[in-house]
């Protein structure tokens, strides 16, 4: 297309209708419904659980944007138009504002907007959360309960409590366990008890995500471990892992014994240098 074709054609270009323009404050009136024709597919892509909400800047050098062009020394393109987004940890944005000053909010439906982009982090935080605390009994005759759960968020402040029949016998918070009888030893994952009391209850609670669940546990007196802390539920298993850790390691003493004998082997090819015999 030549150039001078492409300038008219920009200067007739219309997303608006003037005849139809009222006293809007809304400073892009004219391509508002294309703007909410983007917004809305941005809305219908399947989003992550993880959000952000930040400021982007739309690349914009020309001199007839007025004070809707900014300046934000700490970006990228630091000239353009600024507008407020939501994108989720795949990298894609599903919700967009444009920013136009103080008329950004100039009707009620844009601050919904804005809620709902803030809103939306916070009710993945509050999501429920499936907890669980099955217990075995050891080769010792002790119970060992482990804690078992899935949060989609990390929060530091989260407290494991562990309740024989309504009173909190073993704590862990911060890092460091506090437990008394009849908790033998408490970790931040599991619990070992010297019986298996009638009413043990496990709480998970983490204040900044507003999360507090709480659980009935169970035993199970047929089963036995007594690998508690490695985590395996027999001991064949533990066998077998150490059985192919080290045959893996054998076979990679081979391959690289192998390879150091050719490279030696290579040095005495024919076209390479003839070994010398001492007398």
């Amino acid at each position: 297309m030549p150039r001078k074709r492409f300038q008219l054609l920009r200067r007739y270009v219309h997303f608006d209708d003037n005849q139809q323009c009222s006293e809007n404050p809304d400073r892009f009136d004219k391509i508002r419904p294309h703007f909410e024709m983007l917004r809305k597919q941005c809305l219908l892509i399947p989003s992550t659980y993880k959000h952000s909400v930040d400021e982007v800047m739309i690349r914009y050098k020309g001199t007839r944007a007025g004070t809707l062009c900014q300046y934000i020394g700490n970006k990228p393109d630091k000239w353009g138009f600024k507008a407020f987004c939501r994108a989720s940890s795949s990298g894609i944005i599903h919700d967009l504002l444009l920013y136009q000053g103080a008329s950004t909010f100039f009707n009620v439906a844009l601050i919904k907007i804005i809620l709902f982009m803030y809103t939306s982090i916070k009710l993945t935080l509050g999501a429920s959360v499936v907890l669980r605390c099955p217990g075995k009994r050891q080769n010792d005759g002790q119970f060992l309960f482990v804690i078992l759960y899935d949060i989609k968020e990390y929060f530091s402040d989260c407290e494991k409590q562990w309740l024989v029949n309504g009173t909190l016998t073993g704590l862990f918070a911060e890092g460091y366990p506090s437990f008394i009888s009849p908790i033998t030893n408490l970790t931040a994952s599991t619990a070992t008890l010297q019986a298996c009391p009638e009413n043990l209850e496990c709480l998970l609670s983490c204040p900044t995500g507003r999360i507090n669940e709480k659980q009935q546990c169970s035993c199970d007196v047929s089963a036995t471990t007594s690998l508690s802390e490695v985590g395996f539920s027999d001991w064949s298993i533990g066998v077998w892992t150490g059985v192919t850790v080290s045959v893996t390691l054998l076979i990679f003493v081979i391959i690289a014994f192998g390879l150091y004998k050719k490279k030696q082997r290579s040095r005495f090819s024919p076209n390479g240098p003839v070994p010398t015999e001492e007398i």
